[in-house]
């Protein structure tokens, strides 16, 4: 089994949609300011994570995000400008 998981999005303002999990075991939330950090158990070796998420109304700069095990981070991206959206994901 993997150690815990961290999903992060970075950015300026809010996120207007977040969403993140392991395999089909996902999670949405809409309006999350930024920074914005989410924390659980990884799962079995194998395992695809994700994490994608979109700049809110009151944000047109940069969005990131990253997923990370036990401090080792698995996936990484960015994106810029108003409603841009982005998306990582990682199989482990």
């Amino acid at each position: 089994m993997a150690g815990e998981v961290t999903y992060e999005v970075t950015g300026s303002g809010s996120a207007n949609t977040i969403t993140f999990g392991r395999g089909s075991a996902v999670s949405q939330t809409t309006g999350a300011q930024l920074p914005w950090k989410q924390t659980g158990p990884g799962g079995q070796k194998g395992d695809e994570y994700s994490l994608s998420a979109q700049n809110g109304e009151d944000a047109d700069g940069e969005i990131s995000c990253r997923i990370s095990i036990e401090g080792a981070v698995i996936a990484e991206n960015k994106a810029e400008g108003e409603h841009a959206a982005v998306a990582c994901s990682a199989r482990r």
